[in-house]
């Protein structure tokens, strides 16, 4: 690539721009950063956009034998949509997985102790192992039928 930039430099001559930062603007912490990240994500997948272009009701219902309405959080046998509060459960499963593997990646730092160590490891295996399981549950109440041999 660079070689190609060259080629090209010496064929236009590229602007001379000299941008600076604005005063007001603040670099945010780390921690910043990571929380709005998280909450980004969880946006995306629990279908927050989804929820806003088509709609859907919070939870369903259906009647029972006796005739009584009964709440439902899954829509199921329905693979392109989806209640608000069964995308929002599935996405904070998928944040709870993703916390655990960030979990155990800060167990790998030097300067922690062993129990802290092992706290981590423990607590991020326990969230990665929960939202796996979890997850497969919801998709087995969603697509009964689903990954059964």
């Amino acid at each position: 690539i660079t070689s190609v930039m060259t080629m090209v430099g010496q064929v236009i001559e590229w602007p001379r721009v000299r941008i600076k930062k604005p005063g007001w603007l603040v670099i945010p912490s780390a921690t910043t950063a990571f929380i709005a990240t998280m909450i980004g994500y969880f946006v995306l997948v629990s279908g927050v956009i989804y929820d806003i272009i088509h709609e859907p009701p919070s939870i369903g219902s259906r009647i029972d034998a006796h005739g009584h309405q009964r709440p439902i959080v899954f829509k199921a046998n329905s693979l392109h949509s989806q209640y608000i509060l069964e995308g929002l459960a599935a996405g904070m499963l998928f944040c709870v997985g993703g916390l655990g593997l960030l979990l155990m990646l800060a167990a790998e730092k030097p300067s922690l102790s062993r129990l802290h160590r092992y706290l981590c490891l423990s607590l991020g295996g326990a969230c990665m192992l929960g939202g796996f399981l979890a997850s497969r549950a919801f998709i087995h109440i969603k697509f009964p039928s689903f990954l059964l041999s």
